[in-house]
């Protein structure tokens, strides 16, 4: 069989984990989107296209532009006297739009082994500079900020979940994914070749080259029922990092829309990005008692350099912008990056941490006509990347801030209406 949907819709494949339907949300996440879905024996697979960005409002004022922000697209003028209208296009439409592709498969095999491969394409046009390159003259009509920005993930999940998504065996199961990045982030830097980093008078670089997305993720999870209420599980997870986000290469994984609520901790802390988790899980099913849900994480850095990434991938910074975990854009070995009052803005690589933290989680959800109750609660406690960054620890002690507590307490109730 062969299908179509246009327009707006949710798009959930797979684990959900690269693009997802985020339940969690008031909101859930939706595309305007183009889509075809076929099957073929074993074989089915998804086709789709959509708007992700738009450089010209809505009547309303509304937008979503990548660059650049214009109004409405759109006059509209009528006669009072005829009523007639007439529809003109004000502004130009090629610029600082975004757009995404994908192709996902899955081959059932056998229905203890399904293979899922898949590609999205992310692509943001570019961006026209608002300051000239050289100082006293205009901006050059086709003078860039940033090149076009075309991200490619490729990627495959192995899994026995065929069943509408769940295990086909009674007593085990498992899930194996891992994607890869490449592409270029439409911004160049100092060429690497270039050991002198020489600079014209503007002390802009005089040799530069491209940065090209070069980043990895991967998930593993098995579970075991040893009794039919039953399920025991451990989970890994890992996005690369960028040790030096001064070169050519951009190897933080790029995660493409917060999906992590589910599958990496309910308090929301941390991304698909720089980081490397450890789970051991335990689900029991109460039947219309409804279900409770145990999970204990350990987060850390995948490269000690990098950021610490929240849930919905930026870089976690206090309300002044400064990071809240240890890290280094210089990579300098021993010396220290201050800022002007003598604190520490950036450590030397010896003085990194690499844990973030530990998180514990408990959920019941209860469900019934249509509604589901869920009550959760979490508790997390900082480690040495997050705690050495906060204490100020290898600060002059006069200039230390106050330690803080580790602890971090969340809770919510949520109500849901299914219909």
């Amino acid at each position: 069989p062969i299908g179509v949907k246009i327009g707006r819709q949710i798009i959930h494949y797979g684990s959900g984990r690269q693009l997802g339907r985020a339940d969690w949300n008031n909101v859930g996440r939706s595309f305007d989107a183009l889509e075809f879905h076929w099957s073929l024996g074993p074989w089915k697979s998804h086709l789709f296209g959509a708007v992700i960005a738009e450089e010209d409002s809505d009547s309303g004022g509304n937008n979503t532009h990548v660059g650049r922000s214009n109004a409405s697209g759109f006059n509209f003028n009528c006669d009072a006297t005829t009523l007639a209208c007439t529809v003109t296009a004000s502004t130009a439409r090629e610029l600082d739009d975004a757009y995404m592709a994908a192709f996902y498969n899955e081959i059932e095999l056998h229905p203890q082994f399904q293979i899922e491969p898949y590609y999205i394409g992310i692509y943001k046009k570019w961006i026209p500079a608002t300051t000239s390159a050289y100082p006293g003259f205009p901006v050059a009509p086709k003078e860039r900020s940033r090149q076009r920005d075309n991200l490619h993930t490729f990627g495959i999940r192995i899994t026995n979940k065929t069943v509408n998504g769940k295990s086909a065996s009674e007593m085990f199961d498992y899930s194996v994914e891992g994607a890869w990045q490449t592409g270029t982030t439409g911004q160049r830097v100092q060429a690497g070749w270039d050991y002198l980093n020489q600079t014209d008078s503007a002390g802009n670089p005089i040799y530069t080259e491209k940065v090209f997305y070069g980043g990895y993720a991967a998930n593993a999870e098995v579970g075991y029922r040893p009794l039919p209420f039953m399920r025991i599980a451990l989970i890994y997870d890992r996005a690369s990092g960028d040790p030096n986000r001064n070169d050519g290469t951009a190897s933080t994984y790029y995660q493409l829309y917060p999906a992590n609520h589910s599958p990496m901790g309910i308090m929301d802390m941390v991304g698909w990005r720089n980081m490397e988790g450890k789970a051991a899980a335990m689900d029991f099913a109460f039947g219309k008692y409804g279900s409770l849900h145990l999970k204990y994480w350990h987060f850390r850095k995948d490269k000690l350099q990098d950021s610490w990434y929240g849930s919905g991938g930026s870089a976690v910074t206090d309300s002044n912008g400064n990071p809240l975990s240890t890290e280094t854009s210089s990579n300098a070995r021993y010396n220290e990056v201050l800022n002007s009052n003598g604190t520490i803005k950036e450590h030397s690589a010896t003085e990194l941490g690499q844990s973030l933290f530990h998180e514990y989680n408990i959920e019941y959800v209860l469900g019934s006509e249509g509604l589901e109750l869920a009550f959760g609660y979490g508790q997390a406690y900082a480690l040495d990347s997050i705690r050495n960054q906060i204490d100020d620890v290898y600060t002059r002690p006069d200039l230390a801030a106050p330690s803080f507590d580790p602890r971090s307490d969340f809770a919510y109730i949520m109500l849901t209406a299914k219909f």
